[in-house]
């Protein structure tokens, strides 16, 4: 696994995660693209503080090694 640990991840981020994970460059990018108009949900919310999460980064850790949901 190259010393990298599968992210912990909420249940929602994993939901989302399993709705996209077969085009999941397309989906983030068509997801930032469409920012506006997506609802103020817990997967959002968890998008806008990527600053503090680096959620992109999870999203693709999760896609190359698995991940874990928190407990």
């Amino acid at each position: 696994m190259n010393g990298q640990k599968k992210p912990i991840v909420p249940q929602f981020v994993a939901d989302w995660y399993e709705e996209n994970k077969e085009n999941l460059d397309e989906s983030i990018w068509e997801y930032l693209v469409n920012w506006d108009d997506a609802p103020w949900n817990d997967f959002k919310r968890w998008m806008s503080h990527s600053y503090d999460n680096k959620a992109i980064v999870t999203l693709v850790n999760m896609h190359q090694f698995g991940y874990k949901i928190e407990k």
